[in-house]
């Protein structure tokens, strides 16, 4: 009879041992639920759409002597504020899903050379160009969706020597959004 008291009292310390790490575990749980909850409810809000030129100017932008970042300056739609137009750079203010787009027209004169590329950080994403000289007035554009970490920049960058042409800023735009939080 008493090892069996013994044993149920050993049993007890041994189950509200683990009761307490059991307890612990359920607190951390209903922690991140409740967490993932506030995020279901309150979604980050993350869109932008900028044109090239803010005051509809006309004219080539480039060609430059280095690789350099393109500048839409018009900016149309900020949501979260995201997007530098200064520096035009999107800033990644979540992990998540991401979706890209950027049109770019081709210069007039000289005949078209164009190439850019859209970057996540300093990594190539994808390419975009024109350089054919029999034709004029072309246009290209590109979509792309990105898992983005916080912090993560993604731009536009106009390969150097090469240009594009700004036409009253409907022509070059570029636009991001989030799809959904990871």
């Amino acid at each position: 009879m008493q090892t069996a008291v013994l044993l149920v009292l050993l049993g007890g310390c041994v189950c509200s041992v683990q009761s307490g790490d059991e307890s612990q575990n359920l607190q951390t749980r209903v922690e991140n639920l409740e967490r993932s909850l506030l995020q279901l409810q309150n979604p980050p809000r993350v869109a932008f759409t900028a044109g090239l030129n803010p005051n509809n100017e006309q004219g080539n932008y480039g060609p430059y002597n280095i690789d350099t970042t393109i500048l839409f300056k018009r900016v149309l739609t900020n949501v979260g504020n995201n997007y530098n137009f200064a520096k035009g750079i999107f800033t990644a203010p979540v992990k998540g899903l991401h979706f890209f787009y950027f049109s770019l027209m081709a210069t007039f004169d000289p005949a078209p050379n164009m190439r850019a590329a859209l970057k996540r950080n300093t990594e190539f994403v994808a390419y975009v160009f024109d350089e054919a000289p029999s034709d004029t007035h072309d246009s290209v554009s590109r979509a792309d969706t990105l898992v983005l970490e916080v912090g993560d920049m993604v731009y536009v960058e106009l390969e150097r020597g090469k240009s594009i042409y700004g036409l009253r800023g409907q022509n070059n735009m570029f636009s991001g959004f989030l799809l959904h939080p990871l």
